[in-house]
Protein backbone atom coordinates (compact mmCIF):
# COMPACT_ATOMS: atom_id res chain seq x y z
CA UNK A 1 0.00 0.00 0.00
CA UNK A 2 1.42 3.56 -0.80
CA UNK A 3 1.95 5.39 2.51
CA UNK A 4 0.40 8.46 3.94
CA UNK A 5 2.85 9.02 6.68
CA UNK A 6 3.92 11.93 5.36
CA UNK A 7 0.80 13.80 5.07
CA UNK A 8 2.03 16.95 6.77
CA UNK A 9 -1.36 17.43 7.98
CA UNK A 10 -0.98 19.01 11.42
CA UNK A 11 1.49 21.47 9.74
CA UNK A 12 -0.93 22.36 7.27
CA UNK A 13 -3.88 22.18 9.57
CA UNK A 14 -1.57 24.77 11.60
CA UNK A 15 -0.42 26.82 8.83
CA UNK A 16 -3.81 27.27 7.16
CA UNK A 17 -5.18 28.48 10.79
CA UNK A 18 -2.25 30.19 11.88
CA UNK A 19 -1.16 28.50 15.11
CA UNK A 20 1.66 28.22 16.92
CA UNK A 21 1.45 24.65 16.86
CA UNK A 22 4.14 22.39 18.52
CA UNK A 23 2.24 18.92 19.11
CA UNK A 24 -0.85 17.57 19.86
CA UNK A 25 -1.91 17.01 23.39
CA UNK A 26 -4.43 13.51 23.97
CA UNK A 27 -6.72 13.03 26.87
CA UNK A 28 -7.47 9.47 27.75
CA UNK A 29 -10.27 8.23 25.25
CA UNK A 30 -9.25 10.33 22.29
CA UNK A 31 -6.41 7.77 20.50
CA UNK A 32 -7.38 5.18 18.35
CA UNK A 33 -9.17 1.84 20.41
CA UNK A 34 -9.77 3.55 23.61
CA UNK A 35 -12.87 1.82 25.36
CA UNK A 36 -13.73 5.28 27.65
CA UNK A 37 -15.45 8.72 26.41
CA UNK A 38 -12.78 11.94 27.28
CA UNK A 39 -16.06 13.71 27.33
CA UNK A 40 -19.33 14.10 29.96
CA UNK A 41 -19.09 11.20 32.31
CA UNK A 42 -15.96 9.56 30.70
CA UNK A 43 -17.74 6.03 30.72
CA UNK A 44 -17.31 3.19 28.21
CA UNK A 45 -17.62 3.99 24.70
CA UNK A 46 -20.59 1.56 22.83
CA UNK A 47 -17.25 -0.14 21.29
CA UNK A 48 -13.88 0.45 20.71
CA UNK A 49 -12.96 4.38 19.32
CA UNK A 50 -12.68 3.59 15.42
CA UNK A 51 -10.39 6.54 14.85
CA UNK A 52 -8.40 9.62 17.02
CA UNK A 53 -10.27 12.67 18.07
CA UNK A 54 -7.82 16.08 17.37
CA UNK A 55 -8.97 18.76 20.11
CA UNK A 56 -6.05 19.92 22.53
CA UNK A 57 -2.84 20.94 20.86
CA UNK A 58 0.41 22.27 22.58
CA UNK A 59 1.94 25.34 21.24
CA UNK A 60 6.10 25.90 21.67
CA UNK A 61 5.58 27.60 25.15
CA UNK A 62 3.78 24.78 26.14
CA UNK A 63 0.32 25.88 27.11
CA UNK A 64 -2.58 23.63 25.76
CA UNK A 65 -5.48 25.11 23.84
CA UNK A 66 -8.34 23.78 22.00
CA UNK A 67 -9.20 23.83 18.40
CA UNK A 68 -11.43 26.61 18.03
CA UNK A 69 -14.87 25.63 16.26
CA UNK A 70 -14.69 27.23 12.83
CA UNK A 71 -10.65 26.18 12.38
CA UNK A 72 -9.74 25.04 8.63
CA UNK A 73 -9.26 21.44 7.84
CA UNK A 74 -6.96 20.27 5.19
CA UNK A 75 -7.11 17.32 3.55
CA UNK A 76 -4.86 14.15 4.66
CA UNK A 77 -4.36 13.32 1.05
CA UNK A 78 -5.68 13.21 -2.15
CA UNK A 79 -9.49 11.90 -2.18
CA UNK A 80 -12.84 12.20 -3.81
CA UNK A 81 -15.91 13.02 -1.35
CA UNK A 82 -18.14 9.41 -1.60
CA UNK A 83 -20.51 10.35 1.01
CA UNK A 84 -21.26 13.28 3.44
CA UNK A 85 -23.74 12.29 6.91
CA UNK A 86 -24.77 14.00 9.86
CA UNK A 87 -23.29 13.10 12.87
CA UNK A 88 -23.77 14.64 16.46
CA UNK A 89 -21.61 17.74 15.88
CA UNK A 90 -21.65 18.76 12.54
CA UNK A 91 -21.14 16.35 9.20
CA UNK A 92 -18.92 13.40 8.14
CA UNK A 93 -16.87 13.30 5.42
CA UNK A 94 -16.36 10.05 3.50
CA UNK A 95 -13.62 10.27 1.09
CA UNK A 96 -12.06 7.81 -1.19
CA UNK A 97 -8.14 8.35 -1.35
CA UNK A 98 -7.27 5.95 -4.43
CA UNK A 99 -4.88 4.16 -2.76
CA UNK A 100 -5.27 0.52 -2.43
CA UNK A 101 -4.19 -2.49 -0.32
CA UNK A 102 -4.86 -5.84 -2.58
CA UNK A 103 -9.09 -5.71 -2.31
CA UNK A 104 -9.10 -3.08 -0.29
CA UNK A 105 -9.95 0.70 -0.68
CA UNK A 106 -8.23 2.94 1.88
CA UNK A 107 -10.84 5.83 2.94
CA UNK A 108 -10.34 8.38 5.24
CA UNK A 109 -13.87 9.92 7.28
CA UNK A 110 -13.73 13.44 9.07
CA UNK A 111 -15.61 13.44 11.34
CA UNK A 112 -17.33 16.70 13.53
CA UNK A 113 -17.07 18.71 10.93
CA UNK A 114 -18.74 21.69 8.26
CA UNK A 115 -17.78 20.84 4.63
CA UNK A 116 -16.40 23.73 2.64
CA UNK A 117 -18.23 25.12 -0.20
CA UNK A 118 -17.79 22.78 -3.19
CA UNK A 119 -16.89 20.09 -1.20
CA UNK A 120 -20.31 17.35 -1.75
CA UNK A 121 -20.65 13.81 -3.29
CA UNK A 122 -18.30 13.30 -5.90
CA UNK A 123 -15.83 16.16 -5.47
CA UNK A 124 -12.43 15.28 -5.65
CA UNK A 125 -9.48 17.44 -3.28
CA UNK A 126 -5.68 17.48 -3.15
CA UNK A 127 -4.14 16.86 -0.06
CA UNK A 128 -3.59 20.02 1.58
CA UNK A 129 -6.48 21.46 0.45
CA UNK A 130 -9.27 23.14 2.57
CA UNK A 131 -12.34 20.50 2.59
CA UNK A 132 -14.18 21.53 5.87
CA UNK A 133 -14.64 23.44 8.91
CA UNK A 134 -14.70 21.99 12.57
CA UNK A 135 -18.28 22.11 13.77
CA UNK A 136 -19.20 23.95 17.36
CA UNK A 137 -20.39 22.96 20.24
CA UNK A 138 -24.23 22.31 20.08
CA UNK A 139 -26.69 20.53 22.83
CA UNK A 140 -24.67 17.36 22.88
CA UNK A 141 -22.27 19.12 25.49
CA UNK A 142 -19.12 17.92 23.09
CA UNK A 143 -17.11 20.21 22.62
CA UNK A 144 -15.59 20.73 19.20
CA UNK A 145 -12.70 18.35 17.75
CA UNK A 146 -11.82 16.48 14.59
CA UNK A 147 -12.25 12.90 14.37
CA UNK A 148 -10.67 11.14 11.93
CA UNK A 149 -10.60 7.21 11.01
CA UNK A 150 -8.94 5.29 8.33
CA UNK A 151 -10.28 2.55 7.18
CA UNK A 152 -9.59 -0.47 4.48
CA UNK A 153 -13.09 -1.48 3.02
CA UNK A 154 -13.52 -4.01 0.92
CA UNK A 155 -14.37 -3.41 -2.77
CA UNK A 156 -17.16 -5.49 -2.37
CA UNK A 157 -18.85 -3.01 0.26
CA UNK A 158 -20.43 0.04 -1.40
CA UNK A 159 -20.19 3.68 -0.47
CA UNK A 160 -23.98 3.65 0.03
CA UNK A 161 -23.18 1.03 2.85
CA UNK A 162 -20.78 3.14 4.63
CA UNK A 163 -21.97 4.45 8.16
CA UNK A 164 -20.44 4.84 11.73
CA UNK A 165 -22.24 1.54 12.55
CA UNK A 166 -20.50 -0.11 9.72
CA UNK A 167 -17.21 1.10 11.10
CA UNK A 168 -17.71 -0.08 14.44
CA UNK A 169 -18.63 -3.64 13.80
CA UNK A 170 -15.47 -4.09 11.20
CA UNK A 171 -15.92 -7.65 10.06
CA UNK A 172 -14.75 -7.00 6.57
CA UNK A 173 -13.13 -3.54 7.42
CA UNK A 174 -9.69 -2.87 8.68
CA UNK A 175 -8.97 0.24 10.85
CA UNK A 176 -6.09 2.07 11.07
CA UNK A 177 -4.51 3.99 13.71
CA UNK A 178 -4.20 7.33 11.81
CA UNK A 179 -1.54 8.42 14.73
CA UNK A 180 1.20 7.61 11.96
CA UNK A 181 0.06 10.12 9.59
CA UNK A 182 -1.07 13.48 10.99
CA UNK A 183 2.42 14.37 11.87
Amino acid sequence: MRKISDSGFSGNLAAVNGLSFKKWVFEPGMPFGSEMKWWGDKGPRGARHNGLDLRLYERPEGNPVPLDAGAKIPAICDGTVVKIVRDFLGHSLFAETGIREKEKRLFTVYGHVRPVEGIASGASFKKGEIIARLAGKNESGVPPHLHITLALVPGDVSVEGLSWEKLDSPADIVLLDPMGIIY
